[in-house]
């Protein structure tokens, strides 16, 4: 099982992305975090294997080198709407990954968590 925890203010998107995701038997969508201060909290007491964070909300940025720093086996994915400009910054931040909100479907996330996962 893939544990996944979303870094996400929408409430919308994030419970939306957090039914498609469960509705895969790999996945375990464990928790959304909408502040970047609390992933560091909840990581500190459950595991995780992936994370999505949207750079631009809750400190993503920071959040990203800080995961990297303190837990470094895990997967870090960029899902935002921001273009090159956050998925360069992203990629140097130690993200694995960086999708866009706008144009990737549900089974391309999919897809790229497993690819992700699988080349750890």
């Amino acid at each position: 099982m893939i544990k996944i925890l979303l870094l996400e203010k929408n409430v919308i998107f994030s419970k939306t992305l957090e039914y498609h995701l469960n509705k895969d038997k790999l996945f375990d969508v464990v928790a959304i975090c909408k502040e970047g201060s609390e992933v560091v909290k909840f990581l500190n007491t459950n595991p995780v294997d992936v994370i999505l964070i949207d750079p631009n909300q809750s400190n993503g940025y920071v959040m990203t080198v800080q995961v990297k720093k303190e837990f470094p086996k895990i997967i870090i994915i960029g899902f935002s709407d921001d273009g090159e400009y956050s998925k360069n910054r992203m990629l140097e931040f130690g993200a694995a990954s960086y999708l866009s909100k706008y144009d990737t479907s549900i089974n391309e996330l999919i897809a790229e968590i497993k690819r992700c996962y699988i080349n750890l």
